[in-house]
């Protein structure tokens, strides 16, 4: 069986010819990342120009899931834009012709046509191999890259992409946001990259205070491979239940919150939060025994349902947005409690500080302007910031409140 994914209006013969959107000649309607053929029952796939549609996190899916169907040792062949020839030659071109190359590289403002990430042929390999396709061969022809290459035999990458189609039908994968959806990438890899039997508890903890709804799938898919007893793997089942029901990402995130001091220490910080977890984690699966989650107190600017150190970045850059838009409107209150918010949130927010100082100043509070202007420095010299930024900020401190906030540090 060969199968031609992405086959929009072009009718292969001898192929299942396949497309999301184009009925025009397809066969199947179907996801390139959700096919519905068994593992190990398709000889060779085409997937000519379609991955540049997909974006980055859907085209790691489509690969691994174009993996699971494969048999043995089946081949894959992959076309696509060869990106880093057309920005050549867009550089080299006239505007007439630079129009043209632009389409190539964006694609067509039409529904599955426009273009979502190009892929370099370097970065194309690297993603191929990690899902598990070996004796990698390109070619080029003009401004197209094609790579022909072959299913490994190894079953880590197998269970690998099982895995992945599990997280995709359970809805734990979030491909609308490249930014958790990169960080659950990255568990992914961790989860995999450690020895699958006997099951490495210190990879099962770890995985716990990233994202519990994910390594509960994990252990799930080792089990059904007969890769850990039923015993261990019913005891590690019900403990990663307890960990999701009481959204353990959250439980963390508030607690990192709620921690005092560490000015320009995010990084220290968020090492002894996950240790924290960790060990307790740990705990758990040694001896059956559920910490009082009830302790820790989550406010709703902790929810998470993925904990790591970009994660807790990307809440504290959000608050802080919230917090320079309410000082341009001289709502300093309002400010001041966003960016409290984004500090607590990223450690090494050095303009965080910084604007805390200059709001409390404006609202003729010096003691509490003092503190931030002095954590401001503290934090600069943390993080080896301009020596003149801190001759700066102490100048401040002393001088005439200013009613704007500091956005950017020129």
């Amino acid at each position: 069986m060969k199968l031609n994914i992405g086959c929009g209006p072009i009718y292969k013969k001898g192929f299942i010819n396949i497309d999301a959107y184009n009925d025009i000649v397809a066969d199947k309607l179907m996801y390139a990342w959700d096919l519905d053929f068994k593992d190990n029952s398709v000889d060779e796939i085409l997937a000519s120009h379609i991955i540049e549609h997909l974006g980055f996190i859907r085209s790691i899916y489509a690969i691994s899931e174009w993996l699971r169907v494969l048999k043995p040792n089946g081949r894959l062949f992959i076309e696509t834009p060869n990106i880093e020839k057309l920005f050549d030659k867009y550089l080299k071109s006239n505007e007439k012709r630079r129009r043209e190359i632009l389409t190539q590289i964006y694609g067509l403002e039409v529904k599955g046509l426009a273009h979502k990430f190009c892929f370099s042929p370097m970065l194309l390999e690297e993603i191929l191999r990690d899902n598990g396709f070996v004796n990698i061969k390109r070619e080029f022809k003009d401004e197209v890259v094609r790579i022909s290459c072959y299913k490994s035999k190894k079953r880590k990458y197998h269970l690998l992409a099982k895995f992945r189609k599990k997280l995709y039908k359970n809805n734990l994968i979030d491909f609308d946001d490249q930014r958790i959806a990169m960080e659950q990438e990255r568990l992914i890899k961790f989860l995999f990259s450690n020895r699958l039997c006997p099951l490495s508890l210190w990879a099962i903890s770890k995985g716990a205070i990233y994202d519990p709804a994910i390594t509960i799938e994990f252990v799930k898919i080792l089990s059904e491979e007969n890769l850990v007893s039923q015993r261990t793997g019913s005891r590690y089942l019900q403990i990663l239940e307890t960990l999701k029901k009481n959204n353990f990402p959250s439980i963390l995130c508030a607690l990192f919150r709620q921690i005092k001091g560490f000015e320009g220490e995010h990084r220290k910080l968020y090492h002894i939060v996950s240790e924290i977890g960790r060990k307790s984690v740990e705990k758990m699966l040694k001896k059956d025994a559920v910490p009082d989650f009830k302790k820790i107190k989550i406010e709703e600017y902790d929810q998470t349902k993925f904990f790591s150190e970009n994660i807790l970045i990307f809440k504290s850059d959000a608050f802080f947005q919230k917090g320079i838009k309410n000082f341009l409107l001289g709502k300093y209150e309002e400010a001041i409690k966003f960016l409290k918010l984004s500090i607590k949130f990223y450690r090494d927010q050095f303009l965080g500080y910084w604007n805390l100082g200059r709001l409390y100043k404006l609202l003729g509070k010096r003691k509490m302007a003092s503190i931030y202007y002095k954590q401001a420095i503290k934090t600069a010299k943390k993080l080896s910031i301009r020596n003149n930024l801190v001759v700066n900020l102490k100048k401040e401190l002393y001088g005439e409140p200013i009613h704007e906030p500091v956005i950017t540090i020129k």
